[in-house]
């Protein structure tokens, strides 16, 4: 696998939330590959199960969603 890292502008946010990673929902100016490959992987995720992964009606229930999935976060 190659990522290639390219320099220029970035869009802001993703447009909905079902695609936004769970850092980006908390910090939205932390932008950086991380978040365009978690976005891929629900799109790729969606085509697959023919449904959304994380169809969050808003930031807040996004998270909820997330973490039920995933389990819960540790920072470290």
């Amino acid at each position: 696998m190659v990522l290639l890292h390219v320099q220029g502008h970035l869009t802001a946010h993703v447009g909905s939330t079902w695609y936004r990673s769970p850092e980006h929902v908390i910090a939205p100016r932390d932008y950086d590959v991380a978040v365009d490959v978690w976005a891929a992987g629900c799109v790729l995720g969606e085509m697959l199960l023919g449904r959304p992964l994380f169809p969050g009606a808003h930031e807040v229930n996004q998270l909820h969603l997330i973490l039920d999935s995933i389990g819960e976060c540790v920072c470290v």
